[in-house]
């Protein structure tokens, strides 16, 4: 009835908003590995510099 109609829905509802945060973990993670590599080139960078010293 009625009741299984909105179990239903909150279920949907849940998903759906379970799947957003999926994705908003999965940029997140996206996010934080481009700056570690941003970071470690920056890193890179100036460990050469010192062995040319």
């Amino acid at each position: 009835g009625i009741e299984d109609g909105q179990y239903k829905d909150s279920i949907d509802k849940r998903i759906l908003f379970l799947e957003k945060l999926d994705e908003n973990r999965l940029q997140v993670v996206a996010r934080i590995k481009e700056h570690q590599l941003k970071v470690k080139k920056i890193f890179d960078k100036k460990a050469k510099m010192r062995e040319f010293k």
